[in-house]
């Protein structure tokens, strides 16, 4: 065991009635909520999380753009930042730098600066500017971008965002632009629609943002319909969208070529008396395989390999969902259902897919929080049946006050995910990628996490708690549970007013 203990501390500053000031110094998130588990097997792009550490938490909502441009859980670990965030005149301000801990590959330490400005143009119109930089050794990236937001006939607004980024790392100096335009969006009471199109070329990068897809244009094409029922009727409310989102690669749009992915979508939600709801969707949607994502992989045949051939293109792959929800009461629940074709993208296959979901949140006493979470995923391959991958995940939180200074959390979430050997989807084969077996993989990690904190007057606070994750080889038996990672902390706060 080794320690070396740190000083951190965080300083606020009000420069104007409207305009804050915040530097920290080895700022400490141990006591931040875990994030919720999602299923990861069959996904081709990065998920996204929220943030959920204090020091970024606060103001957050002025450094927003459109298409996420700065995303500040892309800074993993700050050593040092400042903030300043407010209002200056007619202008919105927030600005963000940050130095994080040391990069494992460029053994140096990342710099950020983050900056948003946004203009109120009369009552309801925007004008903003987003400027970030991403410096780790010798490599840089750097983007700036314009958003501009009109309301025009009170119910209609129509927006352009132009962004362009420039970067230079290991892959050599790029650069790449981000552009999306809304023609017209309609926010009537009875009737609503939305028409744009988007569009990321593929040497776009936006280290300090979240853009987890690049190289596409796509389509957004919307209409809502809603209606109301008389004051006590069954129906309070009822809305049904019709959504069409074809998407192209970003070479192809120009070159007037076909889509490679996107169909429609129907969405109908309804509001009932008392405070349920309940909600349907269908969908129809087609998927080409890109080559390119296929290149490393080989069939092998036992007594020798021969190249992938990628798979045709899937077409009509319909699929339904519904779910309903409870009033929000002493006791909430909430259940979503959906199954149908979908494609697997790890081989090139069709595959139908299976989802459920459960909430439910309890107020026992005005003291005691419990909130509970099911999320569970399977999918099979449709040539066969067999399986491919199961997913469930779990999760419960306790949180209890016990007195107005005294506060206790559990957070217990079970996380299993496996997914079948690789196959060929013409010959059933076993697939190789980059030469080496793709064979079965699997993941069943416990995380358990307890947080008691104690504030015994205003602005001191004491934190105490254990967080620990055990791995077993087989989901849910509780039998051959091994420590992966565990650790206590302490830690004490205290605000000092000038």
């Amino acid at each position: 065991y080794t320690g070396r203990p740190e000083l951190g501390g965080t300083l606020r500053w009000g420069l104007t009635q409207n305009l804050n000031l915040t530097g920290t110094a080895n700022p400490d998130f141990s006591q931040v909520e875990a994030d919720v588990g999602q299923v990861t097997v069959n996904q081709r792009f990065a998920l996204f999380f929220p943030e959920k550490r204090p020091f970024f938490l606060e103001g957050l909502e002025q450094f927003d753009t459109p298409n996420r441009l700065i995303y500040t859980r892309q800074i993993v670990q700050p050593v040092a930042g400042a903030k300043l965030t407010g209002k200056a005149g007619g202008m919105n301000v927030a600005y963000l730098a940050a130095v994080d801990q040391t990069d494992a590959v460029t053994d140096a330490h990342p710099v950020f600066n983050l900056l948003r400005l946004r203009r109120d143009l009369g009552a309801s119109s925007t004008l903003g500017v987003a400027y970030t930089d991403r410096i780790d050794g010798g490599a840089y990236n750097r983007v700036l971008g314009s958003d501009v937001r009109v309301l025009w006939r009170q119910l209609w607004f129509s927006s352009v965002q132009l962004v362009g980024s420039w970067t230079l790392d290991g892959g050599g100096p790029r650069a790449g632009k981000l552009w999306d335009v809304t023609f017209a969006d309609r926010t009537g009471r009875s009737y609503g629609n939305h028409y744009s199109l988007q569009g990321v070329s593929p040497d776009f990068q936006a280290a300090s943002g979240f853009v987890n897809r690049t190289g596409y244009v796509t389509a957004r094409v919307a209409n809502r319909l809603t209606w109301y029922g008389r004051p006590g009727a069954l129906i309070e409310q009822s809305s049904t969208y019709l959504f069409l989102n074809p998407l192209w690669r970003y070479d192809d749009f120009w070159k007037g070529r076909g889509t490679i992915e996107g169909g429609f979508q129907i969405i109908s939600g309804t509001n009932l008396r008392g405070g349920w709801t309940i909600n349907a969707q269908i969908q129809n949607v087609m998927q080409r395989f890109d080559s390119a994502g296929y290149a490393s992989y080989r069939v092998d045949r036992t007594v020798d390999t021969i190249p992938f051939t990628t798979p045709h293109s899937l077409y009509n792959l319909w699929s339904v969902n519904a779910g309903a929800a409870t009033p929000n009461r002493a006791l909430t629940l909430g259940v979503n259902f959906g199954y149908g074709a979908a494609p697997i993208f790890a081989e090139g296959s069709e595959g139908h897919q299976f989802n459920a979901g459960l909430t439910a949140t309890w107020h026992p006493t005005a003291s005691l929080r419990v909130e509970a979470l099911w999320t569970h995923q399977r999918i099979t391959r449709a040539k066969g049946g067999s399986h491919f991958s199961t997913a469930d995940i779990p999760r419960v939180k306790l949180e209890y006050q016990l007195t107005r200074a005294i506060f206790f959390r559990y957070i217990g979430q079970y996380f299993a995910q496996n997914q079948a050997a690789l196959a060929d989807p013409r010959t059933g084969q076993p697939l190789l990628v980059n030469n080496a077996s793709a064979g079965p993989a699997s993941v069943n990690d416990f995380r358990s996490d307890v947080l008691f904190s104690c504030k015994p007057t205003p602005g001191t606070v004491f934190f105490f708690g254990y967080g620990a994750s055990l791995d077993e080889p087989d989901a849910f038996r509780f039998r051959n549970l091994k420590r992966s990672s565990d650790g206590f902390f302490l830690k004490a706060s205290y605000v000092y007013r000038l």
